[in-house]
Parts: structure tokens; C-alpha cells; sequence
């Protein structure tokens, strides 16, 4: 999973870069153009990636382990193979592609950081970086609210502001859902400042 959310982001990165896409304004390329095709492609996969992760959170559920699994953990990846399904059907490719980038690039710091709680207890006294982890998430939730807000306010940019709002209120929805698992794990909350403050007793 980590190698291929690695692949993921080194693609969007270099295809943002090499065609200099708007990180503002876009639209969604229909046409059968290569690099069109390319990214089409790469959301698909996407979509597939998100069904994959919705695989393990089923396993992890039928095997009862459920120190691996959380309500939020559930619906985070329940949610996300329908959304990343109605981007691939609806828009392929153009402004939300922004959110996979953000999504595969946190999910290589997450994979990361479980793989090598795999070596045992040596190892894993030394991970402290578990919390930023979570708070690495919270922090994407919030560009990508930011990021696909500006839709709603622009008039100039061919971008669906369906789309656009429907994934406003999905980042919200995360970030109050991530920041009440923050609060729960670490008595903390990150705040949306990204100030930490105590937990009101």
C-alpha cells in the first residue's frame, strides 16, 4: 500500500508540475488527449486504491480485531471509495485530482509509520511521531476544504461546484471526526488554528 500511494504521489507531483496546472482553477479535461488519458488513468487507480483499503477495514472487522479498527476508521473508508467512484465517473481528472495528491502523499507517512511498528517493541518506542500522523490528516482536510472552496466563490472557472461542495463538506465532516479521535487518543485537540489546547475537563 505505501509503495503504491508512493507511485501515486510522485505521478500527481510530476504531472502537476510538467503541465503546469493550475492549483486555482482546473477544469477537467475530457478530451482523449495523452496526458488527459494519463490522468483519467491515475483516477481509476485511485478508485481502486480506495477499494482496497476498504478491503482491509472489512477484514480487520470479520477478524474482530478491534484494536485495528475505530468507528472513524470505518466510515473514513467507507466514504472514500464513493467519493473517489463519483470523481471517477464524474470528474477525472482537473481540480479535486489536488485531493488525491494530498490523500496518497499522508497515506505514505501513515503506511510508513505502520510498517515499521511491524519490527516490534524496539522499534515502535522510538515511532513518537504517531500523533502527527493524525494531525498530518487533519491538516490536509483543512487545505483541501480551502482548496475546493474556492469553487463556490468563483464564476470563471468550468469546474462542477456540486463536486466541489460535496467534497467542502466532506473535509469538514473529517476534520471534526479526526479531531474528536485526536481528542479521545491524546486528551488534545488540534484546533483549526493548529493550535494545540488542553481538553476541557
Amino acid at each position: 500500500m505505501d509503495l503504491l500511494c508512493f507511485v501515486f504521489t510522485f505521478q500527481g507531483l510530476v504531472g502537476w508540475s510538467a503541465h503546469l496546472q493550475h492549483l486555482f482553477c482546473a477544469p477537467v479535461d475530457y478530451s482523449r488527449q495523452p496526458f488527459a488519458v494519463k490522468v483519467t488513468s491515475l483516477v481509476w487507480w485511485y478508485f481502486i486504491l480506495k477499494l482496497t483499503e476498504l478491503t482491509d477495514t472489512i477484514t480487520f472487522v470479520l477478524r474482530k480485531k478491534k484494536s485495528h479498527v475505530s468507528n472513524l476508521h470505518v466510515l473514513h473508508h467507507s466514504a472514500m471509495p464513493m467519493s473517489a467512484w463519483a470523481g471517477t465517473k464524474f470528474v477525472p481528472g482537473g481540480h479535486t485530482t489536488v485531493v488525491g495528491l494530498f490523500n496518497t502523499g499522508v497515506h505514505v507517512v501513515m503506511y510508513s509509520y505502520y510498517f515499521l511498528s511491524t519490527f516490534g517493541p524496539e522499534v515502535q518506542k522510538k515511532l513518537f511521531w504517531k500523533r502527527h500522523v493524525t494531525s498530518l490528516q487533519m491538516y490536509q482536510f483543512v487545505i483541501i476544504m480551502l482548496h475546493s472552496m474556492q469553487m463556490l466563490l468563483r464564476s470563471d472557472c468550468n469546474y462542477p461546484k456540486s463536486f466541489a461542495a460535496w467534497i467542502v463538506f466532506q473535509a469538514i465532516m473529517f476534520y471534526v471526526l479526526f479531531d474528536g479521535f485526536y481528542k479521545q487518543q491524546y486528551g488534545k485537540t488540534l484546533g483549526l488554528n493548529g493550535a494545540l489546547r488542553e481538553k476541557v475537563k
